[in-house]
């Protein structure tokens, strides 16, 4: 019996977080958290060039190896593409 009101509630509190992600989502769509100025993407490739390696041991510290590596693939594709054009 227990095991059913636990069912119950769980499902109960998954539809509301569910449905208050959904209005956020909705309410704050297309905006800037924190109120962040974008940064031209000139700007990130230059940061990205003064990137040395303590400092890529520092962020995989920080951020994870795979935040790190998805950062650096994202700026080889949009160095490479600045080449192209």
């Amino acid at each position: 019996m227990k095991e059913g009101i636990y069912n119950r509630v769980l499902a109960k509190m998954l539809t509301r977080i569910e449905n208050v992600s959904t209005r956020m989502a909705k309410e704050f769509k297309g905006t800037r958290p924190f109120d962040q100025e974008a940064v031209d993407n000139r700007q990130r490739l230059y940061d990205y060039s003064q990137l040395t390696p303590e400092k890529i041991q520092f962020a995989r510290q920080n951020f994870g190896n795979e935040v790190v590596d998805n950062h650096i693939l994202e700026m080889e594709q949009l160095k490479a593409r600045y080449k192209n054009a």
